[in-house]
């Protein structure tokens, strides 16, 4: 595994040490590219002043602010290779402290976490091009799909769990051309969380579970496949959410598990 793809195993406390070490590298590397790029400004600042007031520094100067300029862009390089989305560490650490709930103190943890941009070369799909020579705009549209976390853990009751967060990605690259003969390039793109889980409940009455159904808090999963496996004991549950941000969202994963179990734990109620 590269650094940017990782795997947590562990108990909770091992767990949430290995998230608060992520924090803590990330924040670092921000601080660093921030510092080099402060550095690297006040550089510029050192050449471009003199000479917009037509002032003559000794050659030393222009020497130092030279040095300055690339050294902070050295620096901020270094940190900016270090910096991560943050948005992914802290999805994890919500989804871990929901499930962390449901678990024994001493249960053991395994969480993949893959920390490498959605646009990353290895999550490359299919593109497809549109326009040509005679039809404007033209560009292409580049599909990648991430698993950005992946996580397997057993429950208190014996229920044994995997749940998956996949980001799809839509890259839209747009050309225009003016009438002045000016070409303009515009990169657009759109996610949409995929959430999955899978669960082999213990021994039990068999639950037949519903295609969709309310979500705690109100509202209802907008897309879920809910079906049933052997005699009921395995259950599989899916939903997506279509979003143009960047950031990572685990709510809708938390609401899935929410609504999947709150109908297994109703049916068997109701079957006792």
């Amino acid at each position: 595994m590269s650094k940017t793809v990782r795997t947590l195993i562990g108990t909770d406390d091992e767990i949430q040490a290995h998230i608060k070490e992520l924090e803590t590298s990330d924040k670092s590397s921000e601080n660093t590219w921030k510092y080099g790029c402060g550095v690297a400004l006040i550089g510029g600042l050192g050449l471009f002043v003199p000479t917009i007031m037509n002032a003559h520094p000794p050659s030393w100067a222009k020497a130092i602010a030279i040095v300055a300029v690339i050294a902070g862009l050295i620096v901020f390089a270094k940190g900016r290779s270090g910096d991560i989305d943050d948005s992914r560490y802290q999805a994890l650490e919500r989804l871990h402290r929901f499930l962390s709930g449901d678990c024994d103190p001493k249960a053991t943890y395994r969480y993949i976490l893959d920390l490498r941009p959605y646009t990353h070369q290895a999550f490359y799909s299919h593109s497809e091009k549109f326009g040509g020579l005679f039809s404007l705009p033209k560009g292409k549209v580049e599909y990648f799909d991430c698993t950005v976390i992946d996580g397997q853990v057993q429950l208190r009751d014996g229920t044994s769990l995997k749940v998956n967060v996949d980001r799809l990605t839509k890259r839209t690259t747009r050309t225009k051309r003016s009438y002045s003969g000016k070409t303009k390039t515009k990169v657009k793109s759109k996610f949409t969380a995929r959430y999955s889980m899978k669960a082999k409940l213990p021994d039990g009455p068999a639950v037949v579970l519903a295609p969709t159904g309310p979500v705690s808090g109100g509202g209802r999963l907008e897309i879920a496949k809910l079906k049933q496996k052997g005699q009921g004991q395995k259950i599989a549950a899916s939903s997506s959410l279509k979003n143009t941000f960047e950031q990572l969202e685990i709510e809708g994963l938390l609401k899935l598990l929410v609504n999947t179990f709150h109908q297994v734990h109703h049916q068997r109620q109701q079957a006792t």
